[in-house]
């Protein structure tokens, strides 16, 4: 087994309006412990039983369990909502961090959140449910850039969906230090420790996105199109 090395960046993802029809992106990125083989099959031909087996496959783990604002329920809306869900969110453990010029072909799961609350997260549109899995997923880009999706795994019914998809870029921050594989929900400057304690104190976790462990730079996804909530 290979000893895991990575630097400190963070991955963001920012939500925005938009509709959404899957595309026939590949995802082949497999783990089994810390070592990785790739796996030749574009994500729109995995049944839900195969991306449930292919995640079941994928180690996960260094993350938190942050509030997070809700929506869709009694008390979510308003200046000063009265209610909150919460949200626990791991990186995908691999051998080597996110480089975005060099994203593998077929793709790389890069963290799972789940909302272990009673309401809809806001940010992200994450339903509150423990058999339903969200799973960030990076494939190449252009121009610098990696293209990001969601993908909503729903384990008692084995189906996934993709809720959403958006591009991948670099936050143009350099490195500080070593720190490993890790997710959260910070933004760019609190990640990088360019906000005053008490403020990256009073909103980590509630208002920003969510970050992990990356190659060189920081890296912010910004999600640009959403597929239709499920009725």
């Amino acid at each position: 087994m290979r000893k895991a090395v990575v630097a400190t960046t963070c991955v963001m993802l920012l939500g925005l309006g938009g509709a959404l029809t899957r595309a026939d992106t590949a995802v082949a990125f497999e783990e089994s412990s810390l070592s990785s083989r790739p796996v030749a099959k574009p994500l729109s031909e995995y049944t839900g039983s195969e991306f449930l087996a292919l995640t079941r496959r994928t180690r996960f783990g260094a993350g938190v369990t942050r509030t997070r604002p809700c929506r869709e329920a009694i008390g979510c809306d308003g200046t000063n909502p009265s209610r909150s869900t919460t949200v626990r969110v791991d990186a995908a453990l691999r051998t080597a961090p996110i480089d975005l010029a060099a994203v593998p072909a077929e793709g790389v799961i890069v963290a799972r959140m789940v909302n272990l609350g009673s309401a809809t997260e806001s940010m992200y549109r994450l339903r509150a449910s423990r058999k339903l899995e969200y799973y960030v997923i990076a494939t190449p880009g252009t121009g610098g850039a990696a293209n990001v999706r969601f993908e909503e795994l729903d384990t008692s019914t084995k189906t996934v969906r993709t809720i959403g998809v958006g591009f991948l870029t670099s936050c143009a921050h350099p490195t500080r230090k070593a720190a490993g594989i890790q997710a959260d929900f910070k933004s760019c400057a609190d990640a990088h420790n360019l906000l005053p304690a008490s403020r990256a104190d009073a909103e980590g976790g509630l208002l920003d996105p969510v970050w992990v462990g990356c190659g060189p730079g920081c890296c912010v996804a910004e999600l640009t199109q959403w597929s239709p909530a499920p009725s």
